[in-house]
């Protein structure tokens, strides 16, 4: 038989380890069934590339902006299927401003700033 858990602490570890796995089980059918992907609106800095990421939704769109000190390019994809729809550089395109030529890699560290 299954020991019970017998302090505070240990009820407390089981719910998580128990909401973990549930979270996984429905991502994964999530997954399977081809669900479009959630992102919280909000504003992510990288201090460490340089990068300021700006997530946000209009319309139909989920927009993820990525800007750098070298320039700026946008992401759209759809709301409702999740599916990319295409590129932009949010307003910024005068000459060649628009785009991220560098190859850097983005971290983020740390929560989300917006």
């Amino acid at each position: 038989m299954c020991e019970q858990p017998t302090t505070l602490q240990e009820i407390i570890l089981e719910f998580k380890l128990w909401r973990y796995n549930l979270k996984k089980a429905l991502s994964r059918l999530l997954n399977l069934a081809g669900a479009p992907l959630f992102v919280r609106a909000g504003e992510y800095d990288s201090p460490l590339s340089g990068y300021t990421i700006k997530v946000t939704g209009r319309g139909i769109y989920t927009r993820i902006n990525i800007a750098s000190a070298e320039g700026t390019m946008d992401l759209y994809f759809s709301r409702l299927t999740g599916r990319f729809d295409g590129t932009g550089c949010g307003g910024n395109c005068a000459g060649r401003q628009c785009g991220l030529p560098s190859a850097k890699p983005i971290i983020l560290l740390g929560k989300p700033s917006g």
